[in-house]
Parts: structure tokens; C-alpha cells; sequence
């Protein structure tokens, strides 16, 4: 009886121990309402819809780090850095585009081998 009751206070601190980790994590990116508003675009290229997903964009850049609730205060989301440089880009403003291009190789090495393909047909 007494080795039970052992097994059962091990089985209860084990539980104990082990929940704390399966609590939700902060999220790593502030979306906003991106998805919303790119969906919108997709279904209606208006000039309209364009210039809201570039606001929600530079909304996504100027907040990160700053956002409560995020994880060390939120970073840009991948491929938003570039999807501003692009709707820059159809605005002709090419310098701008090229510096949000940049910044979103720095920011996602791995998005290098894309990015600087765009870059190329820029100059």
C-alpha cells in the first residue's frame, strides 16, 4: 500500500512538473489583419485593396518590436518586408522597393536565392 502511494505522489508531481510546458506560447509575428486584406486584393486588384495591404504592411514593419504579447516583442513576419517592396515596385518606386527587397534578405536568409532575382530585374 505504501509503494502505491509513492507511484501515485510521483505520478502527481510528474503531472505537475510536466504541464507548465503545455501551456500556449506567445506568437512570434503580429499579423494584424493581413490575411484579411490580402485575400481582399487577390479577389479585387483594386487600387484601393493595394494600398491597404501596403498600410497593414509598413503597419507590420514599423510595429515589430513593439507589439505586447508577442514573443521578445514581435520581428516582421516573413515575405512582408518583400511584399511592400513589391507593391512599391507596381508604384514605380523603385529605390524604395529595392530597400525593402534588401531588408527582406537580411531579415530571411533563406528568401536570398528569390529576392535577389527580383533585385536583378529591378536594375
Amino acid at each position: 500500500m505504501k509503494k502505491v502511494k509513492k507511484l501515485m505522489i510521483v505520478a502527481a508531481l510528474s503531472c505537475a512538473a510536466v504541464l507548465p510546458s503545455c501551456s500556449p506560447k506567445a506568437p512570434l509575428y503580429a499579423w494584424y489583419n493581413y490575411d484579411d486584406v490580402a485575400y481582399e486584393l487577390m479577389k479585387n486588384g483594386t487600387e484601393a485593396n493595394e494600398e491597404a495591404l501596403k498600410a497593414v504592411g509598413i503597419r507590420m514593419v514599423c510595429g515589430a518590436g513593439k507589439v505586447d504579447g508577442l514573443k521578445d516583442g514581435g520581428v516582421v513576419p516573413p515575405g512582408v518586408y518583400a511584399e511592400v517592396g513589391y507593391i512599391y515596385f507596381k508604384q514605380g518606386k523603385k529605390d524604395l522597393a529595392t530597400q525593402y527587397f534588401e531588408k527582406e534578405m537580411e531579415a530571411y536568409p533563406e528568401s536570398k536565392v528569390y529576392v535577389s532575382r527580383i533585385l536583378k530585374q529591378l536594375k
